[in-house]
């Protein structure tokens, strides 16, 4: 059975749409061809500039250079730089210290054992006097409902206030001296 001119008849599918053409894709460059025997010999092929070499461990890096023709307009600055003023000089030469009050010291422990003593300059003494107190307080938090924390918190009070009025005294003697140590009224 054929169509009228002749053609074989499609399938319903057949036909009905137009035919893509197939993509093209690139193609490779071309190789170059194998040297004939007894031909020539071709010219050789200028290799890609070389990287520079890898520092050596240890070594200083190198310095990156001027292009050629190039002048700098300055002098370069010397290095390190130089401060404008000598580092041992002051303007002014320090002056006294300030007077440390013992009233004021002795306020301080009151309120924190220990700080008085940094204020009056004795960082030492002031710091450990604050790790016992504030031990000796965190301790009692701790252990204050069991019963051997009662029996502790009861020990510890009079410690606490060992502590407390050992502070508050030494502080009004450290801020003194360090007074008479200055010259200080």
């Amino acid at each position: 059975m054929t169509e009228q001119g002749g053609q074989p008849p499609h399938e319903p599918g057949e036909g009905s749409r137009p035919e893509k053409e197939a993509p093209t894709q690139p193609q490779p460059p071309a190789l170059p061809a194998w040297p004939q025997p007894g031909a020539a010999p071709a010219q050789p092929q200028p290799h890609p500039p070389a990287l520079p070499a890898w520092p050596q461990p240890g070594a200083a890096p190198a310095q990156p250079q001027p292009p050629p023709g190039w002048h700098p307009q300055h002098p370069p600055a010397p290095w390190p730089p130089q401060s404008a003023a000598p580092p041992a000089h002051y303007a002014y030469p320090p002056g006294p210290p300030a007077r440390k009050e013992p009233a004021i010291a002795v306020l301080i422990s009151f309120f924190v054992p220990g700080v008085g003593h940094l204020y009056a300059g004795d960082t030492n003494t002031g710091v450990l006097l604050l790790a016992i107190y504030f031990g000796i307080l965190v301790l009692d938090l701790f252990l204050f409902f069991t019963i051997i924390g009662i029996l502790l918190f009861v020990l510890t009070i009079p410690a606490s206030l060992i502590v407390w009025i050992y502070a508050m005294v030494d502080s009004y003697a450290k801020a003194t001296a360090y007074n008479r140590s200055w010259g200080l009224p």
